[in-house]
């Protein structure tokens, strides 16, 4: 007896956005398009940020077996410290070691993405992405203030963000 259905369209994108306290994450399955697992984990108070982010981000690796790992692409961007630069080349490096393919995409890349849907903030592309994926409705912060901090699951809407840019553009 075989198998009747096998996809020949597969494909499973892991978005990975590096801050200075975690990691987040998104894994979506291009087709059918899905988000198959999300979340940010926070190292704050542990000794190496660097260790601990490097080693969440290759057990996703091993775990969800993807084919082509998504990160922003950091060059000329002074928002992001030498460290986090750092955390992403590691990571870059180990899933080149999986055979893993690597994209890159810059904050504008993945404003382009969306703006046919009329978004264009980080806010309005976390919106525009729980249209997509309803199950992200929980984890939508609310509206920030100018004054206000970031909330921190406000990353894990990053990483869906370049996940659906990555799937858009293979």
């Amino acid at each position: 007896m075989t198998n009747t259905y096998i996809p020949t369209t597969y494909t499973r994108i892991l978005a990975l956005d590096p801050t200075t306290e975690g990691l987040a994450y998104a894994i979506l399955e291009k087709e059918p398009k899905r988000l198959v697992d999300w979340g940010v984990k926070n190292f704050r108070g542990t000794k190496s940020l660097n260790y601990d982010a490097l080693g969440l981000a290759t057990d996703l690796l091993d775990r969800y077996g993807p084919d082509v790992l998504v990160l922003e692409d950091y060059k000329d961007d002074w928002r992001r410290t030498r460290t986090t630069q750092n955390i992403m080349e590691k990571i870059a490096t180990a899933a080149r070691k999986r055979k893993i393919k690597v994209l890159r995409y810059s904050r504008e890349e993945v404003q382009a993405t969306f703006e046919g849907a009329g978004a264009i903030t980080k806010e309005e592309i976390a919106h525009a992405l729980t249209t997509i994926f309803p199950e992200l409705i929980p984890r939508l912060p609310r509206h920030r203030e100018i004054w206000m901090t970031e909330d921190y699951r406000m990353n894990i809407f990053d990483a869906a963000a370049l996940a659906v840019t990555g799937a858009s553009s293979e």
